[in-house]
């Protein structure tokens, strides 16, 4: 691929490769209004599970942009969890030009290798992105589409100032993707300073000039001030606009300054505007610093919302002196920012600054933690607030700090409220770190929730101390082996995780913990979207070691392993039958090496023979697991994993089939094996049976489930296997049958049989090629069989 392809600035030769479906995307892409991407309301913290949204280049979710006038900022276009299998894609970025000036697009490493991966702009405002390519992106991947770099401007004079950017238009495998917005908010470093005399807002203890940040729900303190002032002040009057779908005023009083005049009030006359006003008859000295007022506001407002206030209409002896005003940004839970002695919440495990996280049904442990204290705490009292709707309360105990207290504990007053408390004869040291208290929750939430936790009213002690929030995230599933939940490893996971194998990918009664969702995601331990033998053979050496889950810890280092030995030679022979009605068949390796795991689909005649199970042999009989379950009449699966290898020089019986029989003849064409995995991936594999007596035929038409559904490509040479029944009692004896697999334009893909068939049981397997002998692109397709008048189709899906 040529290089220039990921890092390009914007020409005439980027767009020679638009595919023509672009265009027809570009041109609804344009019909979307850029107002759009500059004043809607956008929260990017509501950004759901599955979805394309914006962020910092290498930042997080959630997080607005901040950034300075006259920067360069790289964005990234990200997705996340991906909800179907993805070989062509497009999407429109929006942002505002009067504020983002496009610079540069680079492809991310997630369409890198397409064949196309294209981004375009079409009109200042608007980015255009599209591709397309033989393989796809698996089902549930996150990572980087796009990257932009744009040269940040503001108004000239404006403290702050913010726009949206924007995801839209999802076209393609994204059509069932969520598009999210974020915001860029822009600080103006080139601002005329309020030097000299001036009438002046500010943040209660910030500096002049610095913007008013605060959380939705949080009041604040907004101080009016005067400094150098030539003239004495005894009479003053002037307004203040703030925007009041952010903000609601709450209340004024006097500052230093205005203690003894006989009249002063801040009111508010409209929404959005307060007057304020004094008279006294005795003047503020010439050339006096101070408060006249000290105004709270409660924050209503939108993370990433900006807006001015601004002082207006300076009257009497504020008469023609400089106004310097201020702005408000609304700012979200940031647990990172947590300087000096502080409250804080942690989870248990993680350092300040990092996100509570944990999935659906499990539970979450966290602390709320000191650090830093200026003085000895010997009692102490918060509440801590959360979202009842997404964490319930289990219970609380003593921290490392308070071990030795008398008392130390959290009651819950309501649901969301805890009130919690602590007191001991012997007081934590100054400068202390360490918890107070330690909770436990449970989970009740949708991937890609997020609420906040806030400790609140601090008492006592910790009175003084600042307190700092945290955010609960819900976390996707992991394929860290841990379907039990106990966050630890065992010989359980692992027999879970083969169990699901044995049931054909569903989870069995035993292994289905009520209130989890995750067990065959966990299962999935080396994350190639299959849950096989293997699988539980690395759940299970892993626990041998007393190792922790971990995401994806047993996935190969290069999707490409070559294996040192030679495909496995696989033979399926007569075994002993223990009665006349019993049938027995044998799976033999001509020379085993290197076996630790396998797995496969045995297909037999469903109405001749009755599948009882299997038995383990002299090589196997010590194996951790080997068995065998009918999956569907007709297919039994059947696998096996142990630590210590199998390996030999002579053929080596790892199996017997046992089945009841009804008396018909069999032979070599009776069984087929499909679904090939582990250790027998490649194999190759032959039947050496000889003939048996068994009778029985269908009594109705009937086509089956493929098997195994979705089928990946990379297994494709195994297939998978269609079978179909036709009944005894066809008026010419036999029937003129069709197999037909098709695409979901109703093309024809494959041809699997076309011919006369007589009453009985039948099994076709399917390779993933078309009748050009060429393997199929990942997605939908149909199968369908014709008997006669009879027709009965099914889907099956191919994944990469």
């Amino acid at each position: 691929m040529n290089p220039s392809n990921f890092f390009r600035p914007l020409s005439c030769s980027a767009r020679r490769g638009t595919p023509w479906f672009a265009l027809v995307f570009l041109f609804s892409a344009l019909t979307v209004s850029l107002l759009q991407a500059q004043s809607n309301p956008c929260n990017p913290q509501l950004c759901g599970f599955r979805s394309i949204f914006p962020i910092l280049q290498g930042g997080q979710k959630g997080v607005p942009i901040q950034v300075e006038s006259g920067d360069v900022v790289c964005v990234d276009i990200r997705m996340e969890n991906s909800a179907v299998p993805i070989d062509a894609y497009g999407y429109t970025v929006q942002y505002d030009p009067t504020r983002l000036t496009l610079q540069s697009i680079q492809s991310g490493g997630l369409v890198s290798e397409f064949l196309v991966a294209d981004c375009n702009q079409p009109s200042p405002g608007t980015v255009v992105c599209s591709g397309f390519d033989d393989d796809v992106i698996l089902a549930n991947s996150s990572g980087v589409l796009a990257t932009l770099c744009f040269v940040v401007t503001s108004p000239p004079g404006v403290t702050v100032d913010s726009s949206n950017i924007v995801v839209t238009n999802l076209l393609d495998d994204l059509q069932t993707m969520a598009g999210c917005c974020n915001r860029v908010i822009c600080t103006n470093p080139v601002q005329v300073p309020c030097s000299g005399a001036a009438l002046y807002l500010a943040q209660s203890g910030a500096a002049i000039g610095t913007p008013v940040a605060a959380k939705s729900g949080d009041t604040f303190t907004l101080t009016v001030g005067i400094k150098d002032i030539p003239q004495p002040v005894d009479s003053f009057s002037f307004a203040i606009n703030f925007d009041s779908a952010a903000l609601k005023f709450v209340s004024a009083t006097a500052g230093n300054l205005l203690g003894n005049f006989l009249q002063k009030e801040c009111r508010e006359i409209l929404a959005g505007t307060l007057t304020c006003s004094g008279e006294n008859n005795i003047a503020i000295p010439a050339r006096s610093t101070g408060t006249l007022f000290e105004i709270t506001f409660l924050a209503q407002c939108t993370v990433g919302d900006t807006s001015a206030l601004t002082l207006n209409t300076l009257a009497k002896d504020f008469a023609g002196v400089q106004a310097c005003n201020t702005s408000f940004i609304c700012k979200g839970c940031e647990p990172a920012n947590c300087p000096g002695a502080a409250l804080y919440i942690v989870q248990t495990g993680k350092n300040l600054g990092e996100k509570l996280t944990e999935q659906d049904g499990d539970s979450v442990r966290f602390e709320v933690r000191i650090k830093s204290n200026p003085q000895g705490v010997s009692a102490y009292g918060f509440r801590l607030q959360y979202d009842p709707n997404v964490l319930s309360f289990g219970g609380a105990s003593r921290g490392t700090l308070t071990n030795n207290f008398i008392a130390s504990t959290a009651k819950e007053l309501a649901p969301g409220t805890l009130m919690c408390a602590g007191f001991g004869t012997t007081p934590i040291p100054a400068n202390s770190q360490g918890a107070l208290l330690q909770f436990t929750f449970g989970v009740q939430c949708n991937v890609g929730d997020s609420t906040e936790l806030e400790v609140t009213d601090l008492t006592d002690d910790i009175a003084g101390l600042q307190p700092c929030c945290n955010l609960f995230a819900c976390a996707p599933c992991d394929h860290d082996g841990d379907l039990n939940t106990d966050k630890a490893l065992s010989a359980g996971d692992a027999l879970c995780a083969f169990e699901i194998f044995l049931n054909g990918g569903i989870l069995s009664a035993s292994c289905d913990l009520p209130a989890f969702a995750c067990e065959l995601i966990a299962a999935d331990v080396n994350c190639d979207n299959a849950v096989t033998s293997r699988d539980a053979l690395a759940i299970f050496a892993r626990a041998l070691q007393n190792l922790p889950p971990s995401e994806c810890f047993a996935k190969p280092a290069s999707s490409f392993v070559e294996k040192s030995n030679a495909p496995m030679q696989l033979r399926l022979i007569n075994g002993n039958a223990a009665s006349s009605d019993t049938l027995c068949v044998q799976m033999q390796i001509m020379r085993p090496q290197a076996l630790h795991a396998f797995g496969l689909l045995l297909q037999y005649p469903a109405r001749d023979l009755k599948f009882v199970g299997v038995r383990r042999t002299t090589a196997t009989q010590n194996w951790f697991a080997l068995d065998g379950q009918e999956y569907l009449p007709g297919l039994a699966v059947i696998g096996g994993f142990n630590p210590s290898e199998l390996s030999a020089e002579t053929p080596t019986t790892i199996f017997e089939a046992v089945f009841v029989n009804s008396g018909v003849e069999i032979d070599n064409s009776t069984f087929a094996v499909a679904n090939l995995t582990d250790d027998f991936t490649n194999a190759a594999f032959t039947s050496a049976l000889t003939t048996a007596q068994v009778n029985a035929t269908p009594r109705q038409f009937k086509l089956y489930q493929n098997y195994p559904n979705p089928l990946q490509l990379r297994n494709a040479a195994s297939g998978t296997a269609i079978q179909y029944d036709l009944p005894a009692m066809l008026a010419s004896g036999s029937v003129k049958v069709e197999v037909v697999i098709y695409n979901l334009q109703g093309q024809i893909v494959k041809r699997l049989f076309s011919g006369q068939q007589a009453p009985g049981a039948y099994t076709l397997t399917w390779d993933g090629r078309d009748d050009a002998g060429a393997l199929v692109t990942a997605g939908s397709y149909h199968y369908r069989m014709s008997a006669g008048s009879y027709v009965e189709k099914r889907k099956l899906v191919i994944v990469k």
